[in-house]
């Protein structure tokens, strides 16, 4: 069985909608979370740049953790974007620097920074049915936090086989789903070795598709591993005080088991890709998550400025047969100002999106195009999601009924994290 987190969402070409094929389950999102397994309590001061990731409407840290992630600096944090595929940007928050989550409950125990949400920046390619690729998104802060950045290593190509990576995390530390899970408050971390793609391919299976977007790590006889609860996290190389992180924690098969590699995204691989959001000199809404509570349904896309050169809006455009509608909108053939910003107000409809009973999600794109360089395009993907948790949906296919957190996951087993609709 798979180990896994959260609901894969996105692929190459923004597109439809999942179907589900699955008996009747019931699973809780704790059984999808990757964790620490066989590691220790981390110093207090080891890894400054560790972040959790945090809802908003939990009584403290310790309950509302969801996932890890990096603090890259300048109001940058990076982590998997299964962790953030299935929840808004006003219902989480990030805590940079904690170590002990169960301290926060106190003024003067306080520990780390906290910092509201912008945006959040998925990978384009994130994350075909058939397998679980590009499982890596970039959060921009409202704020710029003065805590500790890590490097990202820019080459994966002088890791030798064998040689200890660290990863980190505040997940269940047992590996045996059939027995009650212990989630520690207090960061802990654990060394696993790098092994070469090569090797990790020859399991067969889901690791025969792992390409150049990811790495493994662990030992062939198992027992050493992150699990459920640690997706986002950092893996990190340390040579002397110099630390590096050259993965983010994804997916693996079971926990800690023989033969089972755990699956990073491979930071390296997408260095292009990090450094041309962060100096776009763009923020905007690129990924939007939203729960269909009511039967109309109102988005706002805002673009902000964040260069030093004025920008302007050249082109916006639905994609054909949009179930979307842009009411107003303060951008087209304007001429944005450093530090100003403009919006989009798009409306549908609960009936629209989904038009069928068994409907549950539905991704809509949306295009900007700007005058920068190549008339360069901003991608917008909304992600609406029917408010369905409680109830059951009847499958057309076969017959029997899945709960809405399962939809699309079609019971591939116990993945760290689950995929599901592509956009």
């Amino acid at each position: 069985m798979y180990k896994s987190i959260w609901v894969g969402v996105l692929a190459s070409v923004f597109a439809s909608q999942i179907s589900a094929n699955t008996h009747n389950q019931q699973w809780s999102l704790d059984q999808w979370m990757p964790r620490i397994i066989e590691g220790e309590e981390s110093d207090v001061n080891a890894w400054p740049f560790m972040t959790a990731l945090v809802k908003n409407n939990a009584i403290n840290t310790y309950k509302g953790q969801f996932c890890g992630a990096s603090y890259l600096g300048g109001g940058w944090v990076l982590t998997a974007a299964h962790c953030v595929e299935r929840i808004n940007v006003n219902d989480f928050h990030v805590h940079i620097g904690v170590h002990n989550l169960l301290k926060t409950a106190s003024e003067d125990e306080n520990e780390g920074e906290r910092a509201e949400i912008k945006a959040v920046y998925v990978n384009e390619k994130y994350a075909a049915a058939s397998d679980y690729s590009n499982d890596i998104a970039l959060i921009e802060l409202r704020s710029k936090p003065n805590a500790d950045a890590v490097a990202l290593k820019t080459t994966e190509g002088d890791l030798s086989e064998g040689q200890l990576l660290t990863v980190m995390g505040w997940g269940n530390t047992v590996a045996d789903r059939n027995h009650p899970p212990h989630y520690p408050s207090v960061l802990r971390q654990v060394d696993v070795p790098y092994v070469p793609r090569t090797t990790c391919q020859n399991l067969n299976g889901a690791y025969a598709k792992i390409g150049n977007d990811a790495i493994c790590a662990g030992f062939p006889e198992g027992g050493y591993d992150s699990c459920q609860g640690d997706s986002g996290g950092p893996l990190v190389v340390k040579e002397g005080d110099n630390v590096q992180q050259v993965g983010i924690v994804s997916w693996g098969n079971g926990c800690a088991q023989p033969n089972a590699y755990g699956v990073y995204a491979n930071v390296a691989y997408f260095q292009d890709w990090i450094a041309k959001i962060k100096e776009l000199g763009i923020s905007y809404s690129q990924y939007t998550y939203r729960k269909v509570t009511q039967p109309s349904v109102e988005e706002e896309l805002v673009i902000e400025n964040t260069s030093d050169t004025a920008l302007s809006i050249l082109d916006i455009e639905l994609e054909p047969d949009s179930k979307l509608t842009i009411t107003t909108n303060t951008c087209l053939g304007e001429t944005l100002e450093p530090s100003t910003s403009c919006s989009i107000h798009l409306t549908s409809t609960s009936k629209k999106l989904f038009p069928r009973s068994t409907d549950a999600r539905e991704v809509q794109q949306l295009t900007v195009t700007t005058n920068r360089e190549n008339n360069e395009k901003l991608s917008f993907a909304l992600m609406f999601e029917r408010d369905q948790e409680n109830k059951e949906v009847t499958t057309s296919s076969s017959g029997g009924s899945i709960s809405w957190s399962l939809l699309g996951l079609g019971l591939l087993g116990w993945f760290r994290f689950r995929q599901g609709v592509k956009w």
